[in-house]
Order: C-alpha cells, then sequence, then structure tokens
C-alpha cells in the first residue's frame, strides 16, 4: 500500500514581498541608476532636454522659434531569469544541523527552514547581478551562466563603440592602469568630455567615474602621495593627508565622483573607467509596485528544500552619445 498524493499540494511557503527587490538594489551598481519598475515587455525610455538658447530681444510682443524642447527615447528590452535551486537537508545532518536537530532528527523545532537559506540566497542573487551588469551578454558563452542571459555595461558600450555612437575623442585608452598614470588617467577623460557636456560638470553632482576598486585605491594613494610631495602648507586635502582612502573623492577641479564597483573585477576590467551620470543609466524590474514571488518550500518527505522565483530584467544608457570611456576597445 502507498499514500496517494496525487490531490495534496507539497508544502508551500509563498512570499509576495519585495525580497528580491531589496537584493537588487544592494548592488553597488544597480543603486546607482534610475529604476523603472514594472518592465513587463519591450519599452522606450523618455528622455527630455532643453536648448538653453531661450532669450530673445524684449520690446514686441512677437513670439519667436527660440527655445527647443528636445525629445529623444531609448529602449529597455527586458529578458527572463529564474532562481531554481533545491537543496537536500539530510546533507546537513551529518555536518552543522547534527547539534540542533533534537532525537529523531525531527526538523519541527527548529527556525523557520527556509530562513536559513534564504538569507544566503538573497545575497547572491545581489552579488550575481553586480557581475552580470556589468559583464553580461546576451547570448555570450561566458562559463558563467549568469553572463550570458542579457547585455551588461561593458557589452553595451562596446555596441555603441561599434556603432559609432561613443565618439572617438570620449575614447580613453590609457593601459595598465598603475601610479603613475592613475591620476592623468580621470584627468583625461574629463577632458575629452564634450564641451556642452563639460560645463555641467560644476553645477551637477550626478556625474560619477565607476572603476574598480583597485583602480579607486591607487588613486587615492598617488594623489595623496603627490600632496606629502608639497610643504606642509600646501597640502589642503585633509582626506589625502591624513591617509583616509575610504573619503569620497572627485577628480581634481570637478563634481565627478570616483566610485568603485564590485563589477568591474578581472584582469582586464579592472583597468576600465565608465564616466557618465548617474542619471543616465537605467535598469527595469518586471513587477509593478517593486514587489515578487519568492517561493520556498519542502517536499512532503522533509528532505529536500527548493527556493523558486521568476523576474524580468533589463539595462540600458539614455544618452550613451554622453559616455566617456577607458580601455575599452
Amino acid at each position: 500500500m502507498a499514500f496517494d498524493l496525487s490531490t495534496i499540494n507539497d508544502l508551500l511557503i509563498e512570499r509576495t514581498s519585495p525580497l528580491i527587490f531589496r537584493a537588487m538594489k544592494k548592488s553597488k551598481t544597480l543603486g546607482l541608476m534610475n529604476q523603472f519598475p514594472g518592465l513587463k515587455s519591450k519599452q522606450l525610455i523618455p528622455l527630455e532636454d532643453m536648448d538653453y538658447d531661450i532669450q530673445q530681444a524684449g520690446g514686441t510682443c512677437a513670439f519667436t522659434a527660440k527655445g527647443d524642447i528636445i525629445i529623444s527615447q531609448q529602449d529597455l528590452d527586458p529578458k527572463q531569469v529564474e532562481l531554481m535551486m533545491e537543496f537536500c537537508v539530510k546533507k546537513l545532518e551529518r555536518t552543522f544541523w547534527n547539534q540542533a536537530l533534537p532525537k529523531g532528527s525531527f526538523y519541527d523545532d527548529l527556525e523557520p527552514r527556509e530562513a536559513r537559506f534564504l538569507e544566503l540566497i538573497l545575497k547572491a542573487v545581489s552579488e550575481s547581478l553586480e557581475m552580470s551588469v556589468w559583464h553580461g551578454e546576451e547570448g555570450g558563452a561566458s562559463p558563467i551562466g549568469s553572463f550570458n542571459l542579457y547585455d551588461g555595461i561593458i557589452h553595451t558600450i562596446d555596441d555603441e563603440i561599434a556603432a559609432g555612437t561613443i565618439a572617438a575623442a570620449q575614447r580613453v585608452l590609457t593601459g595598465v592602469i598603475n601610479s603613475g598614470n592613475v591620476i592623468a588617467a580621470f584627468e583625461d577623460m574629463r577632458d575629452s568630455m564634450v564641451a556642452e557636456i563639460f560645463d555641467d560638470v560644476s553645477e551637477e553632482s550626478d556625474w560619477v567615474a565607476l572603476c574598480s576598486g583597485e583602480t579607486r585605491t591607487t588613486y587615492a594613494r598617488a594623489y595623496r602621495s603627490s600632496f606629502n610631495s608639497l610643504t606642509p602648507s600646501a597640502r589642503t586635502l585633509d582626506n589625502f593627508v591624513n591617509g583616509n582612502l575610504s573619503a569620497p573623492l572627485f577628480i581634481d577641479g570637478t563634481n565627478i565622483q570616483i566610485v568603485a564597483v564590485p563589477g568591474l573585477t578581472g584582469t582586464i576590467e579592472k583597468d576600465k573607467i565608465v564616466l557618465t551620470k548617474k542619471s543616465n543609466m537605467w535598469w527595469g524590474f518586471d513587477v509593478e509596485g517593486e514587489e515578487s514571488n519568492l517561493r520556498t518550500g519542502m517536499d512532503e518527505f522533509e528532505k529536500n528544500v527548493w527556493v523558486q522565483s521568476d523576474w524580468k530584467f533589463a539595462f540600458n544608457f539614455g544618452k550613451p552619445e554622453e559616455l566617456v570611456v577607458n580601455n575599452f576597445s
């Protein structure tokens, strides 16, 4: 004889909560971008700007064609992503759960079983997105499967360079970043900005230079060393005099903040730098109200714990023609 379980569902705990969305926002890079919630299919991002030539001669009642509102658009094309995992909890009885289980190895008296996994899983979601939003290439052949689902920042920039959208004058090639060239690398990027864009830098704090943690540290140490070579009265930046490498760093004479992001890792990628406005970067997520179903459960035999979720994700630049990049092909 056997139990007929055909009409009985496995134990299911369904969480309609912003857990996945919160995990996404913990990505350092995504936290800098504009969010586009409720992105279920390809949509166009409306972008508005205005011509600054809006003044005209007075003394008349005439309207002239002074001042244009410039409307453009960029697309966000979401890709389906799933989280499908299963774990045999019995294997844990031989390790760290052995002491926690009561006699008979029953799980009823333990903390909610899925909670032990969710913390690790949500952290992994954040870390995975941080890496894939930089290294992703839809249909690519990376041994890391998460990198083959959608186009990330590096591949998007490569495509825009190939299309001629990012002008040659806005592509700096410093090479391997070191203490001898790192300051010049950032200053060359500042000097390569489109003229009318550069005028905004002194007034806006929206600009960032995204780089690896190694590059940022190299810059801070090189800049500190340059100040240490001066007389004490000439050392005007306490951040460097005091050796505080974690203080905010800016390209000299501008409001462009140098921001280290974990996603820029790897032998080649660690030397790449992207100069952009934060408001020029967009990522979309598929559920309105910033919520997603994250479901966890355990089979009827209390042996396997599973976790399941799905969402859609997309990234793009609003105006790639404004970017300045370093060490891109």
